[in-house]
């Protein structure tokens, strides 16, 4: 199951995108995970949204500005214009980031330390192309 279609918007609007999709305040964040099947999200466990291994197109990061704090988010785009969207404080993503590292071939663990080293107003960057 894919999960999302990706605006065309700004960074910073997309932001406000994500809040209006977001879950209610006060609510945990999604459990993340990976499996032989592809990347996952639940807010109810049993109840995962996701995209398959050999659905990923891209694998791209970039930063929200949130107003009162930065985002780092991380995204896993079909070739179709779906996506996913990972971010570090959510449970899992170490794990994740780890899976995908193994999983696609000629990424590395390194290529998403350019993530952390962008600014709000940089365009995203590609961590991953399937070739």
């Amino acid at each position: 199951m894919i999960w999302g279609t990706r605006p065309q918007l700004a960074g910073s609007l997309r932001f406000g995108v994500r809040q209006w999709w977001a879950w209610p305040a006060g609510t945990a964040n999604p459990r993340l995970f990976a499996d032989d099947r592809g990347v996952w999200w639940e807010r109810t466990r049993g109840s995962p949204f996701g995209i398959a291994w050999d659905e990923i197109h891209c694998v791209s990061g970039h930063k929200l500005d949130g107003a009162t704090e930065v985002y780092t988010c991380v995204a896993l785009d079909t070739a179709y214009g779906e996506y996913v969207e990972l971010y570090p404080d959510w449970p899992g993503f170490g794990q994740v980031v780890a899976a995908i590292t193994e999983r696609l071939p000629g990424i590395s663990a390194g290529r998403f330390e350019r993530v952390e080293t962008l600014g709000i107003h940089d365009p995203p960057t590609d961590v991953w192309h399937r070739t």
